[in-house]
């Protein structure tokens, strides 16, 4: 329904997510900031594609915007997007994940008033199915003080 919220990695020197069998991945990259929008993406998606593989190896199912959409919280600043989705049922939902968080970041920044609609709106976000799965990484960036960039 929604993207999880970008964290700021301006201050994060370094963290690591372990997958079974001891294999880890260090994230922000080392050098993120002198790289281009384009690596910034390519090393979004591989992170993202490293923390989605199953514990046979296999190669994740969602199509590549919803991958990135999934872990957005590993976005660095100046990545990139995704190029457009090969099919419209990918792109409409991608833009329906993008507008709702357009939505809720709007509305923290106090951009859209707070009445009963917005709160309407809200709550239907939140009763809506999500990605549980990465919610043990969002507890450790928060463990970590890794900050939501609103």
């Amino acid at each position: 329904m929604c993207p999880p919220a970008r964290r700021d990695w301006e201050l994060v020197t370094e963290m690591s997510f372990e997958k079974k069998g001891g294999v880890t991945l260090t994230w922000p990259p080392v050098n993120w900031k002198g790289l281009s929008g384009d690596q910034k993406l390519m090393a979004q998606e591989h992170a993202a594609v490293f923390l989605e593989k199953g514990e046979q190896g296999d190669f994740p199912s969602l199509c590549r915007r919803t991958l990135v959409d999934k872990y957005n919280f590993l976005t660095l600043e100046g990545a990139n997007k995704p190029n457009e989705e090969e099919g419209s049922a990918e792109k409409i939902d991608t833009k329906i994940r993008q507008y709702n968080f357009s939505y809720i970041r709007a509305l923290a920044r106090g951009e859209i008033s707070d009445n009963r609609v917005s709160w309407g709106i809200l709550r239907s976000m939140e009763r809506a199915a999500r990605w549980e799965d990465t919610d043990k990484i969002i507890s450790v960036l928060e463990g970590n003080n890794v900050k939501i960039k609103i």
